[in-house]
């Protein structure tokens, strides 16, 4: 309805959840937000760095650097040498000369994520799946 004797042009709507009368959508409220500046997030004992809450003291070049280690110990070796592990390591070399090389190493190791498990899997090499899923969850 329009409200002309207010100059009120505004159609409201019927009141359902997560929608004010005038239409606009509302966030609900989840608890995970801030108001007035505060958080009102409940406090936690997570030890583990989240990256969905902050990026602060995750620390990617050290993890990045395990999964590397670990890799490059199989595709420097002769015996697993193939074009496309010859690839990523022309690309890796290019990705870390650039100008922005940990976005750049860590965007091309997010590419080759599953390469790079099925590698650590073949290999039966628990330390290197283990840096490799606390890259995932940290940093990608």
């Amino acid at each position: 309805m329009f409200s002309v004797g207010r100059a009120s042009f505004f159609r409201k709507t019927p009141d359902i959840k997560g929608i004010s009368r005038t239409g606009k959508l509302i966030a609900p409220d989840d608890g995970n937000s801030t108001r007035n500046g505060r958080s009102i997030l409940p406090p936690t004992d997570r030890t583990v760095n989240d990256r969905y809450v902050t990026f602060g003291g995750i620390d990617f070049e050290g993890n990045m650097e395990a999964v590397l280690t670990h890799l490059h110990r199989y595709i420097d070796d002769p015996a697993f040498a193939n074009p496309f592990w010859d690839r990523f390591r022309q690309r890796l070399a290019v990705a870390t000369e650039a100008e922005r090389p940990v976005a750049d190493r860590l965007l091309l190791m997010h590419a080759h994520v599953y390469y790079m498990a099925e590698l650590f899997e073949d290999n039966d090499d628990a330390g290197a799946l283990a840096a490799l899923r606390r890259l995932e969850e940290e940093c990608f």
